[in-house]
């Protein structure tokens, strides 16, 4: 009797295609990022640099028989480690699962939907926990540090009048509660068009039966919620929050994935196997060090201004 291999169900290429093509529509959860495949960013451990033309000097004022001084346009560079991540999955059911469900479709939508937007949100948490500023953190005012649309104004203003440029807020289920409980969520219709992912638009003018038309904003920022956010404390809990602006971050990443295929004869399990490569990085902020294990990357230590802070589009707000 013959016995059914994984690699009679799945095949690496056409998996790791169906995962791309899923993957698209759930990067809206990753709020502040511009993401793109546009660029080669190289392998594990590589140190990415993205250049960046300084601010122009201001104008002098002109007077008949005196010269100009010529100013330059000064340009830099700052860094972000390349990150792989990789993953092996097995089961000893390919056939069961086979029989129930198309197994690449399953993984597909597993991995595009939930484990790879998962693992994108955890660095990005990293990145934001090490390198936003030190003068764009605000904790919430003593005696009342609940999170509220009052203490979101605040931290907005650790930009000055650059807070207009800040557009979302990633915070904890349990901030978004607080700010319900205090009727201080505004729900504002969603627009017809959506931005998604890098330059694509969705068209969400017809939401499917069970989708929120609605889009909960607290002191003009578009809200979006995930538990990964820190929890500092627990006496009282103390939760973190960021507020960013349109494209905060930058998100680039290979344009596919590796998907490796082996069988365990000892074990007698079928192993798959997803690893890919990608570079997040904070805007204006340049990454010091050449390890990029999750400690380091989360290190505040690790990471210097490049531009004038109030240019880095994000602020951290701590809230009980």
């Amino acid at each position: 009797m013959a016995v059914t291999q994984i690699t009679d169900v799945i095949d690496p290429e056409i998996l790791a295609n169906m995962i791309l093509l899923k993957l698209p529509n759930n990067t809206i959860l990753i709020p502040g990022v511009f993401t793109t495949t546009d660029f080669p960013i190289g392998t594990k451990g590589t140190i990415w640099e993205i250049p960046f033309n300084e601010n122009l000097p201001g104008f002098e004022t002109y007077k008949s028989g005196t010269d100009l001084t010529p100013q330059s346009l000064g340009q830099g560079v700052y860094r972000m480690p390349v990150i792989r991540k990789a993953a092996v999955y097995s089961t000893d059911k390919i056939v069961e699962i086979a029989a129930f469900k198309d197994p690449q479709d399953f993984i597909a939508t597993q991995l595009s939907t939930q484990t790879i937007p998962d693992q994108y949100m955890d660095t990005q948490i990293l990145i934001l926990e090490g390198a936003i500023p030190p003068a764009n953190r605000y904790t919430g005012a003593s005696g009342g540090t609940d999170m509220s649309a009052a203490n979101v104004r605040v931290a907005k203003l650790k930009l000055g009048d650059k807070a207009r440029n800040l557009k979302h807020i990633l915070m904890h289920s349990k901030q978004f509660g607080d700010l319900e409980a205090a009727g201080e969520v505004v729900y504002v219709p969603k627009p017809s068009v959506l931005p998604v992912y890098g330059t694509q638009l969705v068209d969400v003018g017809a939401p499917a039966p069970n989708a929120q038309a609605m889009i909960p904003t607290v002191a003009g920022l578009v809200i979006y919620q995930s538990d990964n956010c820190p929890l500092l404390g627990s006496s009282p809990e103390t939760y973190v929050a960021y507020i960013l602006g349109d494209k905060a971050m930058g998100h680039f990443w290979q344009q596919r994935l590796y998907i490796d295929l082996d069988r365990d004869v000892i074990a007698k399990e079928d192993l798959i196997s997803p690893d890919f490569d990608y570079v997040m990085t904070l805007h204006g902020v340049d990454y010091t060090s050449t390890d990029y294990d999750d400690t380091d990357i989360n290190d505040t230590t690790n990471y210097t201004l490049k531009w004038d802070q109030k240019l880095v589009q994000a602020v951290r707000l701590v809230t009980t």
